[in-house]
């Protein structure tokens, strides 16, 4: 009985008092601040551009953005905030986006970094016995290519400003290496400093997966040039 009376009082608030006035509704392309409780490190609240999916009663998160929040999808609660001016709105497109914030402030580690299906693809891709015919070798150094330099901003790709690398096999049909896709990735992107990127990385992948004497577990890159691994 005592509840059910305080909880008619508490109706009886209702509507009561300096209302709000809603301008509008969240929009596909509007910023978002989200967070994820407890909020201990910058990177634990971050700025992203939403997509409104109508019907849907669920906040969705792509997994390469997880590891900031500490979400693992066993019923996490995730708070969104939507900027109210054009102050906010600004330091949420600058400051605050999730593009902006790869690393974590305290040592410089990578916080938005490959999730599994990524360093599956890698594998396969830079795998001994991978080859790819002219269509599908161009497309992926196209459209890695392309995407950096929207990211920075730049002009327009155009196909004859991508440097290509001739194919491995000639006969019976032109074929390219997994690993020359990265490495026509990395000439594109390095530019004139590509003779000065060299260097020697172990791979997370066991020798025991490769055949015995295989290079394939020791990343080596000569001159912008994968050369196994």
């Amino acid at each position: 009985q005592g509840s059910n009376s305080k909880r008619d009082k508490l109706s009886q608030l209702i509507g009561v008092g300096e209302g709000k006035i809603v301008h509008r509704h969240a929009q596909t392309g509007d910023v978002v601040l989200v967070n994820r409780q407890p909020t201990l490190h910058k990177p634990s609240i971050l700025a992203h551009n939403c997509r409104v999916l109508q019907g849907e009663r669920t906040i969705r998160l792509h997994y390469a953005n997880c590891s900031g929040y500490n979400a693992d999808f066993d019923g996490d609660e995730i708070n969104l905030h939507l900027p109210q001016d054009q102050m906010s709105r600004a330091e949420a497109y600058t400051i605050m986006h999730s593009s902006e914030n790869f690393n974590v402030p305290t040592d410089g580690k990578p916080i938005k970094g490959l999730i599994q299906d990524h360093v599956i693809s890698s594998v396969y891709l830079t795998m001994q016995d991978t080859f790819l015919d002219r269509k599908h070798y161009e497309l992926l150094v196209y459209e890695a290519c392309c995407m950096l330099k929207r990211k920075r901003s730049e002009s327009p790709c155009r196909r004859s400003a991508v440097q290509l690398l001739p194919p491995t096999l000639l006969k019976p049909q032109r074929l390219w290496t997994g690993k020359q896709v990265i490495s026509s990735v990395l000439a594109n992107v390095l530019g004139d400093t590509k003779f000065s990127f060299t260097g020697d990385y172990k791979t997370k992948v066991a020798k025991t997966y490769f055949c015995k004497g295989s290079l394939e577990s020791q990343v080596y890159v000569r001159n912008a040039e994968l050369i196994h691994g």
